[in-house]
Parts: C-alpha cells; structure tokens; sequence
C-alpha cells in the first residue's frame, strides 16, 4: 500500500469517527428530547387525572343522594374506580342511613332540659343561667313514673 493510499483510508477513517461521533451526538440530544417529552406528557397526565379524581369525588359526595347515606357516599367516592353516574345510582338505590342517636340524645330529647333558663340579658350583660330545681326534681319523678 502506498503512503497516499494510506493517507486516503486514514483520512476515511476519521471523517468516519466524525460522522459516527455526530451521529451519537444528535442520538443523544433526540433521547433528551423525548424524555423531556415524556416527562411533560406524564405530569400533564397526572394533573388531568388528579382534576378528573376530585370532579367525581366531588359529585358523588355532592350528590342529593348523598345527603341521607354519608358513609355509603364517602365509601364509594374514596375507595372504589366507580364512576360517579353510577355511584349516584347505587346511592338512589340503597336505603338511607338510620340516624344514630346515643341514649343521652334520646333522653334529652325526651325530657329536654326541664328548668333550666338562660334569658336574653340587657346590652353589655354577661348571660345568667337560672336553674330551678324543683322543675328539674319534679322532671325525674315523671320519667321514673313513665
């Protein structure tokens, strides 16, 4: 091989390097690229998502429906994929909830609070809660004879 020819093919073999080296080079730009695409694209995606969550938990907790069944209502929002049309649905279906009253609640219900006062004091007057204790006894003699 003459040193010309040697010359040729080393000169070849750079612009070769070259070329490859460019190649990679613009690879790794485009690679940076679409990640940086897909990045966005995955935080776009997030945020409808997030958006579209809170729509459906809203309607179903903000349903009519959802007045009188809570639990069932915060359960199907919170912890099911279903839609909201369909979640409103099942609410419409089901049987409202009973209302839970402790047996305090129902005596006091029952009896009210029998003697005990609390007027409308004057302008700048602290309110002075008046008990009268023969209604209170005389309450307690009633709901023992009942």
């Amino acid at each position: 091989m003459n040193a010309a020819a040697a010359a040729d093919d080393e000169e070849l073999d750079m612009s070769n390097d070259n070329s490859k080296a460019a190649a990679d080079k613009d690879k790794a730009a485009t690679d940076k690229q679409l990640a940086t695409a897909c990045e966005e694209a995955k935080a776009e995606g997030r945020s409808e998502a997030i958006a579209a969550e809170r729509e459906r938990i809203g309607q179903i907790l903000g349903s009519e429906e959802a007045k009188t069944r809570a639990g069932l209502a915060q359960h199907l929002a919170l912890e099911t994929d279903m839609a909201a049309e369909q979640a409103i649905a099942l609410l419409a279906k089901s049987a409202p909830e009973a209302e839970t009253a402790s047996a305090l609640d129902k005596a006091m219900n029952k009896t009210g609070s029998p003697g005990v006062e609390q007027p409308n004091p004057p302008e700048g007057e602290s309110v002075v809660t008046r008990i009268d204790t023969a209604k209170i006894y005389e309450s307690r003699r009633q709901a023992t004879r009942s």
